[in-house]
C-alpha cells in the first residue's frame, strides 16, 4: 500500500518541477508611403517548458512562424533553445542550444557577437529573436567578486540574411558588375560579377569556436574582459575566376566569379558600467583582428584589416518615471586602403526613451539610431498597452532615412506602420 501511495505521488511530485509558458502573437505591418500594402501578416506561437530541481534544470522553448508577405508565404517551427543546466557549489555548466548576450549596447551590436544574427527582417524585431541561439557548452566559475565564464561552441552557423527579392534583401556589397580598364587596349570594358555557392568552415574540432569572459565588480564598477575566437558571421568574398568574352583578340567582356567564405577572426574587449546616483555610465570597447573587407582593386577582390569599434552610453532618470539613454558609438578601419568598399570610420549616435505610465497599462518605447557618418538612419516608436491581464496591443512605426548605399537607407522605402497583439500564459 505504501509502495503503490509513492508510486501515485511520483507523478504529481515530477509536475510539480515542471513550469509552462509563452505566447502567442499577431504582427501586421503596412508599408507608410505609396498604396500601404501590406508587409508583413505573422502569427508566431512559443511555448517554453522548463523542469527544475536543486541542482539541475532544463529548458526547452519551441517556436511556430506563420508569414506572409507581399506574394509569399512562409511556415517556420524550430526549437528556439534547448539545454540543461548543472549546478555547482562553485559554479555552473550550461549545455545545449543557447544565447549567451555579451554586451551593454542598445540597438547595436559591438562585442555582443557570440550568436549570429537573424536579419531577414532587419532591426524590425525584439533581440531575442534577431540572435540565434547555438548548440555550445557555457561554463562559469564563481571565486569570490570575480566570474569566469568560457564558452565552446563545436559548429560555425553563420548569420541568416532575407532572400533576394523580398522587402529586406541587402543591396549593399559586391556590386553586379564594374567597369574594367585593360591597359594592354587602353580601353575598359563591362565586369559581370556572379557569386558561387558559398563555402562553409567544416565541422571539426578544429573549427570549433571559444571565447571566455572574466567578469567582477571594482570600486563602483562592474567590469568585464572578454576574448572570442571564431568565424566572422558574415561572408567575405574571394575571386576564383575570371572568364574574358573575346572579338578576335579584343576583350569586349568579363565575367568574374565570386565566392562567400567565412574565415576566423578573434575579438578582445572590455565592457563597463557605472552608476553615479541616478545616473548609468557604460561602455563596450572591442579590437577584432583580421577581419576582411571588400576591395575592387585587391588581387582577390578583398583586404585584410584589423578593425576597432567602441560605445560609450549614458543612462538617467527621465520625467513621469521614463528612463533616457544616449550612445555614441565609433568604428574604425585601422589598415585602411582607398579602394576598399567601406568606409574608413563611421560614427553613429542612439537616443531611446523608455517607460511605462497610468499605473504601468501604458508602455513607451522610442529608438533612433543614426549614422552620423553618412545621414542615415532609423526611427522606431512603440505605443503599448496593457490593461488587461496577460494581454498587450502594440501600435508603432519603423521609419528609415539616407542614401541608398547606406545600411539603413538602402531600406527607406520599407517605412511602416505595426499593429501587434500579443497573448502571454
Amino acid at each position: 500500500m505504501r509502495r503503490l501511495l509513492i508510486l501515485g505521488l511520483f507523478p504529481v511530485l515530477v509536475w510539480g518541477q515542471l513550469s509552462l509558458s509563452g505566447y502567442y502573437q499577431n504582427w501586421n505591418a503596412v508599408r507608410s508611403g505609396g498604396d500601404y500594402d501590406l508587409m508583413l501578416f505573422r502569427n508566431r506561437v512559443r511555448g517554453d517548458i522548463a523542469y527544475n530541481l536543486d541542482r539541475y534544470s532544463a529548458t526547452v522553448s519551441l517556436d511556430v512562424r506563420a508569414d506572409r508577405q507581399a506574394e509569399a508565404s512562409e511556415l517556420e517551427a524550430s526549437v528556439r533553445e534547448a539545454y540543461i543546466d548543472l549546478f555547482f557549489n562553485r559554479g555552473d555548466l550550461r549545455i545545449g542550444k543557447q544565447q549567451v548576450v555579451w554586451g551593454k549596447a542598445d540597438g547595436i551590436f559591438i562585442n555582443d557577437i557570440v550568436n549570429p544574427l537573424d536579419m531577414r527582417q532587419f532591426l524590425m524585431q525584439d533581440f531575442d529573436n534577431i540572435r540565434m541561439a547555438q548548440p555550445m557548452v557555457k561554463g562559469s566559475l564563481y571565486l569570490g567578486n570575480w566570474t569566469l565564464e568560457g564558452i565552446v561552441n563545436p559548429k560555425f552557423e553563420p548569420g541568416r540574411f532575407a532572400k533576394e527579392g523580398s522587402d529586406w534583401e541587402f543591396k549593399i556589397g559586391i556590386p553586379d558588375s564594374i567597369m574594367t580598364p585593360v591597359p594592354r587596349f587602353n580601353s575598359a570594358v563591362p565586369n559581370y560579377i556572379h557569386e558561387n555557392k558559398e563555402e562553409l568552415p567544416e565541422a571539426s574540432l578544429e573549427n570549433s569556436e571559444f571565447g571566455f569572459r572574466l567578469s567582477t565588480f571594482l570600486m563602483g564598477s562592474d567590469i568585464s574582459l572578454l576574448y572570442l575566437d571564431g568565424y566572422n558571421d558574415f561572408p567575405a568574398y574571394r575571386l576564383d575566376s575570371v572568364v574574358p568574352t573575346l572579338e578576335g583578340f579584343v576583350p569586349v567582356r568579363l565575367d568574374t566569379y565570386m565566392t562567400p567564405f567565412y574565415y576566423r577572426s578573434t575579438m578582445t574587449g572590455v565592457n563597463f558600467s557605472r552608476p553615479f546616483f541616478s545616473t548609468v555610465l557604460r561602455g563596450e570597447m572591442g579590437h577584432f583582428s583580421d577581419r576582411h573587407f571588400g576591395d575592387l582593386e585587391a588581387e582577390q577582390f578583398f583586404s585584410v584589416s584589423d578593425y576597432f569599434q567602441g560605445m560609450l552610453g549614458i543612462d538617467l532618470s527621465g520625467p513621469w518615471g521614463s528612463a533616457l539613454s544616449f550612445q555614441g558609438v565609433r568604428r574604425h578601419i585601422l589598415d585602411f586602403h582607398e579602394s576598399m568598399m567601406e568606409d574608413e570610420s563611421q560614427t553613429m549616435a542612439t537616443a531611446m526613451v523608455n517607460g511605462a505610465f497610468a499605473n504601468e497599462t501604458i508602455g513607451l518605447l522610442a529608438l533612433c539610431i543614426f549614422d552620423v557618418s553618412n545621414e542615415a538612419g532609423l526611427l522606431r516608436f512603440d505605443l503599448d498597452y496593457r490593461g488587461i491581464d496577460a494581454l498587450s496591443i502594440s501600435l508603432g512605426t519603423y521609419q528609415l532615412w539616407g542614401g541608398d548605399d547606406t545600411m539603413f537607407g538602402q531600406f527607406s522605402g520599407n517605412d511602416n506602420f505595426f499593429l501587434k497583439v500579443k497573448y502571454s500564459f
